[in-house]
């Protein structure tokens, strides 16, 4: 399998923001963001749908997608943290994590494209909220 977009921001290959980053999985935010604050939760192993992750890779991964929907939830004021896990765009389980304020801020078409310089500081107050979390 070739790599994907996500094995080549692991590589350095590709510009990216890394928010975490463990042995399992690392997360980013997504250049195309339904709302401020969207994130990415990717498994480091490459699997191209999330059910045929293997069972300890989907159990740590879920647990740092409810960590970060809880740090979202404090730094974006947000009633709620939605996931989806969609995929056809690139072959590598990679699950949303997004803040939303409304109904439609879950809809896929409701994300723009951004430029990847406006990350930084998305990231940023990310990583300052995770540090205070002592997560």
């Amino acid at each position: 399998m070739a790599d994907s977009v996500f094995t080549k921001m692991l590589k350095g290959e590709i510009p990216r923001e890394i928010i975490y980053k463990d042995d399992v999985c690392f997360v980013i935010p997504t250049i195309a963001p339904h709302t401020e604050g969207h994130v990415m939760v990717i498994p480091i192993k490459q699997v191209a749908n999330w059910e045929d992750l293997d069972p300890k890779t989907y159990q740590h991964c879920m647990e740092v997608v409810q960590k970060m929907g809880k740090i979202l939830k404090k730094v974006y004021q947000c009633p709620k943290v939605g996931l989806e896990i969609v995929g056809f765009e690139v072959p590598h389980v990679h699950i949303n994590v997004i803040p939303f304020y409304k109904i439609e801020d879950m809809d896929h078409t409701s994300a723009k494209e951004v430029e990847f310089t406006t990350l930084q500081p998305v990231a940023e107050k990310i990583r300052t909220a995770i540090k205070q979390e002592g997560a």
